[in-house]
């Protein structure tokens, strides 16, 4: 099973995409303090999430933490009172929840290689 997700990931690696010549990606430094601090937020949630499910630090472990904060933070537009509060501990949400919303969705875009075409 192992070798078959290698060969995959392989596979997958090997795929080019056309990029339009005219493209210009953004500079980092144009993004704002609220994405900086979603990203922290992110980074910070990855290293918990690792750290929780890491039980058995002698073997392999792969994980997706952006998916996973990407699926809470869709459940998190829906959370209410303490469960919100508890969820914006977990994923270290320092902005109002529609900042955070806007930004997360900025980050998302971003990593899709939509910036701003």
């Amino acid at each position: 099973m192992t070798r078959i997700a290698l060969v995959a990931l392989l596979a997958l690696s090997a795929c080019k995409q056309e990029q339009d010549p005219d493209f210009t990606p953004r500079a980092v430094n144009e993004r704002t303090a609220a994405l900086a601090g979603v990203v922290d937020g992110n980074n910070a949630f990855a290293l918990d999430l690792f750290a929780a499910v890491n039980d058995r630090p002698d073997e392999n472990l792969f994980i997706s933490p952006f998916s996973v904060s990407s699926a809470l933070a869709m459940t998190y537009a829906g959370a209410r009172t303490e469960t919100a509060a508890q969820m914006e501990s977990v994923l270290h949400i320092t902005s109002p929840a529609e900042v955070y919303h806007a930004q997360f969705g900025a980050l998302t875009r971003d990593l899709d290689g939509d910036l701003g075409r």
